[in-house]
C-alpha cells in the first residue's frame, strides 16, 4: 500500500470522481427521471450503506460472545469469508476494516481458518500490474525541454522508481514529475549525481506528467524511471488476513493451519510479485518463521513444519541484488534489506532445529558448492604453507599447479 498522505489523497479523487459521475448521470436524465433509474440509484446507495452498516458492526463484535459464521455473513461456504472482508476493504476507513478482521478471525469457527487462508494466498498471487519505462537520451542533449503524460487505466495509484544511474547536471537541468499538467499537485524534482536525490514515490491517481529541461552548458548521463501501476485491492485484503492470523495464538495457528502449504504459497507469492506487495509478502514469511521458533519452545518439537529449501529462489535474488548494489557509501534498497533480515532469522531457525548444514548446502548450486570447496582447499594449503606442513589439501593444490604451469607450456609452444 502506499502511505498515509497518498491514501488519503486517493480517497479524496475517488470521492470526487464518483460525485461527478453521478451528478452527470443525474443531470442526463432529466429533473423527471424514470422510475425503473431512480431504483438502480437507490439500490447502489443502499448496498453502499449496508457495506457501511456490517463494516461498523464486525470491527465492534462483542468479544467472546457470538461467532461469526459463513451463513451469518450470507456465505455458501467459508472460503467465501475473505471475499466479503475484500468488499469492505474497499471503504474508506482502514482502521475499521482492521479491527472488524480481527473480530473475524477471533470469533469464526476455527475449523473454517484453514480455507480463509486458502483464499487468502490466491487472493495474494493475483498480479494486474502495468509497467512503463520512461528513458532520456544516454547522455541528453543541450537545450532539452521535454514533457509527457503517462497514464495507466484502473491504477490507484502509480510507484516512480529510478535507475541507479540517474544524473543530471545540479540546479542547472531538471526533471519534474507531477499529477497534474501545471506540474504542481503533488510535485517532486530531481536533479543532480546524488542517488539519495532520486528516491522512489508513490503518486495517487492512474495518470503522471513529467517535465525535463536543461540549459546550454553541460550534459550527463540522463534519467531512466519505471512507472508501476499499483490496485488498492485483494492483495492487501489477503495480506491483513494472513497477518492478523499469525499474529494470533501459536496454539490456534498450529491446530487448524497447513503451516507447510502456507509457507509454500507465500514463497511463491514473494518471487512473483514486486515492488510492496513483495516487501509485504516476505513480512509474512517473517511471521510464519516466528510462529515456528514459539513452536519449537512451546513443546518438545525436533521436526521443522516448513521446508527452507523453498527459499533458494529468493536466495539468488538476494545474491544478485546484493551485487548490484554493493555501493557501501549508500543506503541498501528495502527489498535488500528485507532479505537480508529474512536470511538471517531462517539461519537461526535452521540453528534451533540442527539443520543448519542441510539448509544452507540446499540453498546452494552446485557449481557454488564446487567454488567453495575449493577456495576452502586453497586456504588450508596456504595455511600449510606458511607454516612448513604438508597435508593432502597442499599435496592437490602444488599438484594441481603443476598441471596448470605443463597445460601452458604446450599452449606456448
Amino acid at each position: 500500500m502506499p502511505d498515509n498522505d497518498v491514501v488519503h489523497e486517493l480517497l479524496l479523487q475517488q470521492r470526487a470522481k464518483s460525485s461527478k459521475l453521478l451528478r452527470k448521470e443525474l443531470d442526463s436524465q432529466g429533473k423527471s427521471g424514470s422510475r425503473d433509474y431512480l431504483n438502480k440509484v437507490n439500490l447502489a446507495i443502499s448496498v453502499l450503506w449496508a457495506r457501511h452498516v456490517l463494516m461498523a458492526l464486525l470491527s465492534d463484535w462483542p468479544r467472546e460472545r457470538f461467532e461469526i459464521t459463513h451463513t451469518i455473513l450470507g456465505c455458501k461456504e467459508s472460503g467465501v469469508i475473505p471475499c466479503i472482508l475484500d468488499l469492505l476493504n474497499r471503504t474508506e476507513c482502514q482502521d475499521m476494516f482492521t479491527k472488524a478482521v480481527k473480530n473475524v478471525i477471533r470469533s469464526c469457527y476455527h475449523t473454517d481458518l484453514q480455507s480463509m487462508v486458502s483464499t487468502s494466498c490466491y487472493f495474494m498471487e493475483e498480479n494486474h500490474f502495468s509497467t512503463v519505462i520512461i528513458d532520456s537520451e544516454h547522455p541528453y542533449s543541450d537545450n532539452a525541454n521535454n514533457s509527457d503524460t503517462i497514464q495507466i487505466e484502473g491504477a490507484a495509484y502509480l510507484s516512480i522508481k529510478f535507475d541507479d544511474r540517474c544524473v543530471t547536471e545540479e540546479g542547472c537541468d531538471e526533471l519534474v514529475i507531477s499529477s497534474s499538467s501545471d506540474l504542481q499537485q503533488d510535485r517532486h524534482a530531481f536533479s543532480g549525481p546524488t542517488k539519495r536525490l532520486w528516491k522512489s514515490f508513490d503518486i495517487p491517481g492512474d495518470t503522471l506528467y513529467y517535465k525535463f529541461t536543461s540549459d546550454c552548458s553541460s550534459t550527463d548521463w540522463g534519467y531512466r524511471f519505471t512507472v508501476i501501476a499499483g490496485k488498492v485491492g485483494r492483495f492487501d485484503t489477503g495480506y491483513l488476513i494472513l497477518n492478523e492470523l499469525l499474529s494470533a495464538d501459536v496454539d490456534m495457528v498450529y491446530r487448524n493451519i497447513d503451516m507447510c502449504k502456507l509457507w509454500s504459497c507465500l514463497v511463491y507469492v514473494a518471487c512473483k510479485q514486486i515492488s510492496r506487495q513483495r516487501l509485504k509478502t516476505l513480512q509474512l514469511l517473517l511471521r510464519v518463521m516466528h510462529t515456528q521458533s514459539r513452536n519449537l519452545q512451546r513443546k518438545d518439537s525436533s521436526s521443522l513444519d516448513i521446508d527452507l529449501s523453498l527459499l533458494k529462489p529468493l536466495w539468488q535474488l538476494y545474491r544478485n541484488l546484493s551485487k548490484d548494489s554493493a555501493d557501501f557509501s549508500s543506503v541498501a534498497p528495502p527489498i535488500v534489506r528485507a532479505l537480508t533480515e529474512l536470511f538471517m532469522v531462517a539461519e537461526n531457525l535452521a540453528d534451533e532445529y540442527c539443520i543448519v548444514t542441510e539448509y544452507l548446502a540446499k540453498l546452494q548450486s552446485e557449481e557454488e558448492i564446487r567454488h567453495t570447496a575449493f577456495q576452502g582447499i586453497v586456504n588450508v594449503a596456504a595455511v600449510s604453507a606458511s607454516i612448513g606442513l604438508t597435508n593432502q589439501a597442499y599435496n592437490a593444490v602444488i599438484g594441481l599447479m603443476k598441471k596448470i604451469k605443463h597445460a601452458n607450456m604446450l599452449i606456448t609452444r
